[in-house]
């Protein structure tokens, strides 16, 4: 059953802000969103007192945002975000390192996916990538981030189709 959760003080209260469950320290991790104004900051909620704590990560945030979509990577023990509106319809690609705290700005290769908002990702572990797709404001089909290794040597940009109708078998990486 659903109950509430007294978290004493946190972050404001805000639409749209990205949040993913980092398993390994047992927390939520919330990026940006909007109160009225956008933000950039970082909070952890430890899912085991549970209360708030502002993290600040080295390195250089992504922009004040709202609508990117996150995905938790156990193998490189990671936040990996694209996206969102940032004052424009954003296509960056940032991952947040949790040991040690730091973001990166990565600069995949090949052509990037339009910028987008409200959308929604997920990390296929099999092939070790993160499947974006849909959004509010998207001008192409789904987007695939393949990532070749934990250091960011090798991030590069797919592209994916969607397979609809009898005997569909999902995705197909381009």
């Amino acid at each position: 059953a659903w109950r509430p959760l007294d978290t004493g003080p946190g972050p404001s209260a805000r639409r749209r802000a990205s949040a993913v469950r980092d398993a390994l320290s047992d927390r939520l991790l919330l990026f940006g969103g909007d109160d009225g104004a956008l933000h950039s900051d970082l909070w952890s909620l430890d899912l085991d007192t549970p209360a708030w704590t502002p993290l600040t990560p080295a390195g250089t945030p992504p922009s004040a945002r709202l609508g990117a979509a996150t995905v938790y990577d156990p193998l490189s023990h990671s936040l990996w975000l694209f996206g969102g509106y940032a004052g424009v319809y954003s296509a960056s690609l940032h991952q947040l390192t949790l040991d040690p705290l730091e973001w990166w700005d990565l600069s995949p290769t090949g052509a990037a996916p339009s910028g987008r908002v409200g959308h929604s990702a997920v990390r296929d572990s099999r092939q070790n990538r993160m499947i974006v797709i849909g959004a509010e404001a998207v001008l192409e089909g789904p987007a695939v981030f393949e990532v070749k290794d934990a250091m960011r040597q090798a991030v590069k940009f797919g592209r994916c189709s969607v397979h609809v109708g009898p005997g569909a078998e999902g995705f197909s990486v381009e």
